[in-house]
């Protein structure tokens, strides 16, 4: 079947790099996004409660307007996080997979962030979340394991994990900028859970800083009063107002994007183990994996990864045939056919099953 473009968008030229390092909608920008951006009255200056878009936004989630908070980007919303909970002095924890965007500006700060590796689960399936060691620990930054092409966590996870927090009285923020690809949104009865949503990842439109927290009303209280007035640019605001009427945007778009990384997943398995989560990231296990960055890289190919494993956030079929083609003669390997076909729910491994480090 045919599917019809969503929009004329541009295609790189040849000397435009094709990076699948960072997870995005191919078929962006989301032109309902770019248009209230254009629409937007940048002459005025925004209302300082935000209430239009906290309005818009907690219709969105069917929540009170009270526990919104819009934020200019992840760090501005985790900034006030550390600051409202008081975290910056040795309180601040990351779980899993380092904040691509977090992590950076934490560091040019000087505030501390203790990194705690994902436990493996043990042999009867048990969550390995419930003895993570989180003495001292105020607020845990947690990105979800198929950021990185791992096994999805269930709802008893999380619990396990909300419970694990409550005990030792610390806040939970939940990194759900892949919620919309995934389909597997974080329970959001929690306790002690914040959700921080960046839309523009899904809309095709990652350069808007545009991002906002779902937490309890006391704390979402604490965190609005620490932004500077009228911080948000009018175009961010008319992003976050605008997404209830972007949804089918993402209905269209979505499905598409995760059967082109499940066909690139069962393209890569003729080069080693594969592990895809039914998301859309792909990672291969390579021998080399450096050395086969460094030469899809000098060909405008970039990828992330470590030296033992190759990442790739999926891009268009051609995109993506590009890279398998890439990829193969660099390692020698005749080219076979990528297929289109839709992805298996659950997680697709080639021939053989890797847990991938968390290292970037």
């Amino acid at each position: 079947m045919t599917m019809r473009p969503v929009h004329p968008s541009p295609q790189p030229t040849p000397a435009s790099p094709l990076d699948f390092r960072r997870v995005v909608n191919p078929y962006g920008p989301d032109w309902t996004l770019l248009q209230a951006v254009r629409d937007a009255d940048h002459a005025a200056l925004p209302d300082p409660a935000y209430a239009a878009a906290r309005r818009a936004l907690a219709g969105l989630h069917h929540l009170d307007a009270a526990g919104v908070v819009p934020g200019l980007g992840l760090p501005d919303l985790v900034d006030r996080l550390i600051r409202a909970i008081g975290a910056g002095d040795g309180g601040l924890a990351v779980l899993g997979d380092p904040w691509d965007d977090v992590v950076p500006w934490l560091a040019d700060r000087d505030t501390p962030a203790r990194p705690i590796a994902l436990p493996e689960r043990d042999a009867a399936g048990r969550s390995p979340l419930s003895g993570l060691a989180l003495d001292g620990v105020k607020l845990l930054l947690v990105r979800p394991p198929e950021f990185r092409a791992g096994c999805p966590w269930g709802a008893r996870d999380w619990h396990t994990l909300a419970d694990r927090c409550a005990a030792v009285g610390a806040v939970v923020a939940v990194d759900e900028s892949l919620a919309p690809f995934t389909a597997r949104p974080v329970p959001g009865s929690l306790p002690g859970l914040v959700r921080l949503r960046s839309p523009g990842e899904a809309h095709g439109l990652p350069g808007v800083r545009a991002a906002y927290a779902l937490l309890p009303g006391e704390l979402a209280g604490r965190v609005a009063g620490l932004a500077a007035p009228s911080a948000l640019p009018a175009g961010t605001l008319a992003v976050l107002e605008a997404l209830p009427g972007a949804a089918g945007f993402l209905h269209e778009t979505l499905p598409r994007v995760l059967q082109h990384a499940g066909s690139l997943a069962a393209a890569l398995e003729r080069f080693g183990p594969v592990q895809h989560a039914g998301g859309p990231v792909v990672a291969l296990r390579l021998p080399g994996a450096e050395a086969a960055r460094t030469a899809l890289a000098a060909r405008g190919l970039l990828l992330g990864g470590d030296e033992e494993t190759l990442l790739a956030c999926t891009r268009r079929p051609g995109e993506n045939a590009a890279l398998v083609a890439a990829l193969a003669e660099h390692l020698g390997v005749g080219r076979g056919r990528q297929t289109e076909s839709p992805a298996p729910a659950g997680s697709r491994v080639g021939r053989g099953v890797f847990r991938l480090t968390g290292r970037r």
